[in-house]
């Protein structure tokens, strides 16, 4: 089976190994240095002179590479050889076993536990025991082959003085293994504390929406509720679905991104466009919902700049950010906008709500990180837009920061680079949505609608039963590409892509080898970037992502009937 492995992992691989590495330098770099003035003082010879000179440079050296950012797999495994490289030589010149040069083979053994893994620490084990064996040999068969010490006095002191500087590199390898052990359990535990908050709050945040929506479901079937009340149920049931869905796509885009499947998509963005409609959204959320103590002010620009980014994730960012100023504040003012500098776009989102302590800074951008100080007010929440947001801003190749003073306020910033991006000034062009036809529109389009689920055949009809459309209903692929041959007059395509019998990808294939003009919309319960990707590429039309928005729908028939660019038949 193979295991995915993503950027996060790699990344703390490579911490974990550099841990180890930056130790090992140093106490190699302090070893050889000693042994400088050991071998100086025992009146050892000119070679096991030079030898430290060599080993202490080459570790200096390994050292500044390190620290510089590059070259960790190249220190790594030039610590493997160069201590191999060493040990032979001192083997040798350093009079075999009856000195303690074999111990640095056991701390070469146990480096490699912790920095090699695999096919290269079986490969590192074999040469290790290799030039063991093949010492034994040599030493074994001709013991005079290493020579002997200059006194037993020489021979006492350097033996003992080399146990403790083994001892000492193995302190610098078992304390580092301790602290990362220790680490990893910490985190292990706390992620799992964190985990099991998640998944409370993800219990309560499911059922609190689902209460609403169940609820009300039932209550409008009652026929003595008035027109006024039916559109007060009906909203809150709006509101819960909206609140129910996009913690349903937060959840799934945290999964996209620890998989390293969450693709960024750089396109012209109007940031005015998004700015004012930010504006416009949360002052109708804090009207309908009867809040009156908190000010929604946009500070952006008077002018509209276009800028290379991806404005969904731009626009998500935001939301989320301005949410949590929104949740955290009971009265004042929650502004936000952002600032044009040399290097960077600069957003940001103050407000002037309860604050954030400094204990909790640490975390604040971890997964499942909740702050709940207050115990006499229930913040929703599940602990993962800041975290979804840090990771956003990463793959939008910014940073994200907070400065709190608590009690009186937060101000969250994002910069993006904007070098290489060109912005310019633009009017902004509102689109007029076109979801109903007028009466001299009344042209009407042959409509297949292939979908599998019959509530969801009967939700399609009734948001178009109102509209000069022919219906015509499949309830597989299959008989899609039936009801097609038999009504090649059909101006429109609604295809599901999870089917019976015959799938949507196939379905279409069918249907654009009878006619490739004919329009085609997957309309899919799939609803990740690489999925919208993936119907572009099979050669949909367009693509829509359930639930399904009656609006967006209707608005993209209503552009098809304008700008018809089928091939006549």
């Amino acid at each position: 089976m193979k295991l995915f492995v993503s950027n996060s992992d790699i990344a703390e691989n490579i911490e974990f190994k550099k841990s180890f590495v930056n130790p090992m330098i140093i106490g190699g770099a302090l070893f050889s240095l000693v042994a400088i003035f050991i071998n100086i003082e025992l009146d050892f010879g000119n070679v096991l002179r030079i030898i430290p000179y060599v080993s202490l440079t080459v570790f200096s050296s390994l050292y500044f590479l390190v620290r510089s950012g590059r070259g960790l797999e190249f220190a790594k495994w030039s610590i493997v050889i160069i201590s191999l490289t060493i040990a032979n030589f001192l083997w040798y010149y350093n009079f075999g076993t009856h000195g303690p040069i074999l111990y640095l083979f056991v701390v070469i053994f146990s480096y490699t536990i912790f920095m090699l893994d695999g096919k290269q620490f079986s490969l590192v084990l074999v040469i290790l025991v290799l030039n063991v064996l093949v010492l034994f040999y040599l030493e074994y068969n001709n013991p005079s082959i290493v020579g002997k010490y200059p006194s037993i006095y020489a021979r006492i002191i350097d033996v003992y003085l080399g146990v403790f500087l083994y001892l000492f590199i193995m302190y610098v390898l078992m304390s580092q293994a301790k602290r990362n052990y220790i680490s990893e359990f910490l985190k292990a535990r706390r992620a799992d504390q964190l985990k099991s908050s998640f998944l409370a709050n993800m219990s309560h945040e499911i059922r609190t929406p689902l209460n609403a929506i169940v609820g009300f479901s039932n209550i409008l079937a009652e026929e003595q509720l008035s027109e006024e009340e039916r559109r007060q149920y009906i909203s809150i049931i709006n509101s819960s679905n909206e609140s129910l869905l996009r913690l349903v796509n937060d959840i799934l885009d945290v999964s996209m991104i620890e998989s390293d499947q969450l693709k960024i998509e750089f396109k012209d963005c109007e940031l005015k466009k998004i700015m004012r409609e930010l504006e416009d959204t949360y002052k109708m959320k804090l009207r309908s919902g009867g809040i009156q103590t908190i000010q929604i002010v946009n500070s952006s620009p008077v002018e509209n700049y276009v800028v290379k980014v991806d404005c969904e994730r731009l626009r998500q960012v935001l939301i989320n950010l301005i949410d949590n100023a929104v949740k955290y504040t009971e009265k004042g003012r929650v502004e936000f906008g952002y600032e044009i500098e040399k290097k960077d776009l600069l957003f940001y989102v103050k407000d002037t709500g309860i604050g954030i302590k400094s204990s909790h800074m640490e975390f604040l951008f971890d997964r499942f990180y909740k702050v709940e100080d207050d115990k006499r007010k229930l913040y929703r929440g599940t602990g993962i837009g800041l975290y979804l947001t840090k990771k956003i801003v990463d793959l939008l190749n910014g940073n994200i920061w907070v400065v709190s003073d608590f009690g009186k306020g937060s101000q969250f910033y994002v910069s993006i680079p904007k070098a290489g991006v060109e912005l310019k000034k633009t009017d902004i062009v509102i689109p007029i949505s076109k979801s109903s036809y007028s009466d001299k529109d009344k042209t009407k389009l042959k409509i297949l609608i292939v979908e599998d689920q019959q509530s969801n055949q009967d939700y399609y009809k009734a948001i178009l039963k109102d509209q000069p459309f022919k219906l015509i209903h499949a309830m597989n692929g299959k008989e899609g590409v039936e009801e097609f041959k038999q009504n090649q007059d059909i101006d429109l395509v609604l295809m599901d892509i999870k089917m019976p019998v015959m799938n949507g990808f196939e379905a279409l294939k069918e249907i654009k080898l009878i006619d490739d003009s004919v329009t085609v919309f997957a309309l899919t319960a799939y609803a990740m970037s690489t999925d919208r990707q993936e119907c572009t590429a099979a050669g949909f039309d367009n693509y829509f992502s359930k639930p399904l928005n009656k609006e967006i729908l209707l608005e993209e028939i209503s552009k098809l009937r304008d700008q018809n660019t089928r091939k006549p038949k």
